[in-house]
């Protein structure tokens, strides 16, 4: 059946009006080439390129009628055509590009989207399952850099922004931590640094480790000696040695040291209204609180160092060669000890309140941490004609994960599904 509305679908600085909504199950899923997500079984909407952002004009249903009659299943629409249909189990997402990151906080999920034509790297942050998002742009363009190379690296959600740190260069490398709000505007600098790149000499600046989660924002800088290090120089005694390291907080668009030295280097977590870092020599885990006070200290295991870290309110979880552990965060004593499994591939990529996420190719595995079940998920046919997922992360809202269709016009795919499905599958 076709259902006209005349109901205006708000999506941050965008508007659809007089959509066509299929209403009833097809065994497809039209792919438009706008970053627009709707909830309802299908829905069509055309955009006038000539008004920029201005309200979607109405496409007539004969048209989108005659769209999914004689291309079912395309890889392509006309220009300015978007659907979007809420898949079982969950919500599927559409991006222009290609979806190489995530980062996740509560039912928010930023996506870095890459391989855009005309357009830098953009940051797309959705709110699931609903039809709101923003896009962010970055200043790279990955696809085709203006220098040696370009890439955003890392990427966070947190405080109310999204942040992400931008690699750039070719014989030395420039590092740029931006911030956004979540919301979308513009982006604001938060650091910048340099050090050594193809030249083969590590010495300079460097920052990274950028976490998020609930209103906290946090990431790591730190120097390292290069090969101009001098025996008498105590800023620079010994190649490749780290100095200088601090835990910094982005709030509000500005940065705040919150601790410095040995101590403060490497968060490797955020979750719980807590952070958790990892002691690269040692492999000692500490759990401290956002003003950088000890909460917890979990000691090493010899010979088996973290490998990743996930935090929440009631667990940290610690993957080690054979083991995932389970700690209570507040006093650092050990829970479970759970099998990470194989293949070897697989790594811990999150933790909520019921579960833990690994991630690897082609694979899913959620473990129910009351009682240490495990679960492998199905993933779309899509999703395993390529090296995907390429990111997933899990809330307490659900799981977000990501895959490419690179012969598609909207390459990209956000799949979310809400934690209370989630746990239905067990």
């Amino acid at each position: 059946m076709l259902v006209q509305t005349r109901k205006a679908f708000r999506t941050g600085p965008e508007q659809v009006a007089g959509l066509c909504v299929f209403v009833g199950s097809y065994p497809f899923v039209i792919e438009g080439i706008r970053e627009m997500q709707f909830v309802g079984p299908i829905v069509l909407g055309v955009r006038d390129r000539r008004f920029g952002s201005a309200p979607l004009v109405v496409l007539g249903c004969l048209l989108a009628a005659l769209i999914v009659a004689a291309g079912a299943g395309a890889s392509s629409l006309p220009s300015g055509v978007v659907a979007v249909k809420a898949a079982q189990p969950g919500t599927v997402f559409f991006t222009r590009g290609k979806v190489v990151r995530l980062a996740a906080n509560g039912s928010r999920v930023a996506a870095l989207t890459t391989h855009i034509a005309n357009s830098n790297d953009r940051i797309l942050v959705w709110t699931a399952p609903g039809s709101t998002f923003a896009r962010i742009n970055t200043s790279v363009n990955s696809a085709r850099p203006s220098a040696g190379f370009e890439s955003v690296n890392q990427l966070a959600l947190g405080g109310g922004s999204v942040a992400w740190v931008e690699a750039a260069g070719g014989n030395y490398t420039d590092n740029s931590v931006y911030a956004a709000p979540r919301t979308g505007g513009p982006a604001k600098s938060i650091d910048f640094v340099t050090h050594g790149g193809a030249s083969g000499n590590p010495g300079g600046d460097y920052v990274g480790q950028l976490f998020g989660q609930g209103p906290l924002l946090f990431y790591n800088s730190w120097s390292v000696c290069g090969d101009d290090f001098d025996p008498n120089d105590p800023s620079c005694p010994v190649y490749r040695q780290i100095s200088g390291e601090k835990l910094l907080r982005i709030s509000a668009g500005l940065r705040t040291a919150v601790m410095s030295g040995p101590g403060a280097f490497r968060l490797a977590a955020v979750g719980g209204g807590r952070l958790a870092l990892v002691t690269t020599a040692t492999g000692v885990v500490t759990v401290a609180t956002p003003a950088g006070a000890l909460v917890a200290t979990v000691p090493a295991v010899a010979g088996d160092p973290p490998r990743a870290v996930a935090l929440t309110a009631t667990h940290l979880l610690v993957e080690r060669a054979i083991t995932i552990d389970s700690y209570n965060p507040a006093t650092g004593a050990l829970l479970a000890s759970i099998p990470r499994g194989t293949p070897a591939s697989l790594k811990l990529v999150g933790v909520n309140a019921s579960m833990a996420l690994l991630l690897g190719r082609h694979r899913l595995d959620l473990i129910r941490l009351s009682d240490n079940q495990r679960i492998t998920l199905s993933l779309p046919a899509a999703a395993l004609a390529c090296p995907c997922p390429t990111d997933a992360k899990l809330t307490d809202a659900g799981l977000f994960y990501a895959y490419n269709v690179p012969s598609a016009t909207a390459k990209g795919r956000i799949v979310f599904e809400p934690t209370a499905k989630l746990l239905a599958r067990f």
